[in-house]
């Protein structure tokens, strides 16, 4: 199908090339091998990933048509149909794996803050990770902001805060918004 040369040949060939012109389907060879065992391997992770017991959320559907009434707007139908289908998962014992993209401006914190409010009516704590201290106070400001209504205690933790003690603090909060300093030595969670 892919017309490739054999591997033993191939080593030999880029090791000991008779020709110049030999060199290129040696190397597309050991290339396609490298690629073909990364991908084996992701494979491999993702089933091992997916057989694994996950948490299985209750819906939670008076908290969340609550908070969504709360907002001065309406989810779009796009939000919408994201929003369901990360419930959907959420609510399968199996643990999701998803990645939400989206220009800025699209929506991406409201259905953060959706799948962090089904987590904490489910008896835990959440958690969002941004990437610098000031994306994460900025999050922090408007999820605190959104989710107050529903009396959701929100926390900040970054490096600047881990200083001044925050981390022990992180029992009082319901959601917790931080750059990576969520995920270093000495941070607990009640039940993340």
């Amino acid at each position: 199908l892919y017309k490739l040369a054999e591997l033993q040949s191939s080593i030999l060939t880029l090791h000991f090339p008779a020709k110049l012109s030999e060199v290129e389907p040696a190397r597309r060879r050991l290339a396609f091998d490298e690629f073909f065992v990364f991908q084996l391997g992701l494979g491999l992770r993702q089933k091992s990933v997916q057989e694994s017991p996950g948490i299985t959320f209750a819906s939670n559907v008076v908290a969340v048509e609550k908070f969504k009434a709360s907002l001065p707007f309406q989810l779009t139908a796009a939000q919408e149909k994201v929003w369901q289908e990360i419930l959907s998962d959420m609510t399968q014992a199996r643990p999701m794996n998803r990645l939400l993209k989206g220009d800025v401006g699209s929506g991406k914190t409201v259905i953060a803050a959706l799948a962090a409010l089904v987590a904490i009516k489910s008896g835990y704590q959440a958690a969002v990770m941004a990437p610098t201290e000031i994306l994460a106070s900025q999050h922090y400001e408007k999820l605190s902001k959104m989710l107050q209504p529903l009396k959701i205690k929100v926390g900040l933790l970054t490096a600047s805060t881990a200083q001044k003690g925050e981390k022990q603090k992180l029992d009082n909060y319901d959601l917790i918004v931080g750059t990576h300093a969520l995920i270093q030595s000495g941070v607990v969670f009640r039940k993340l």
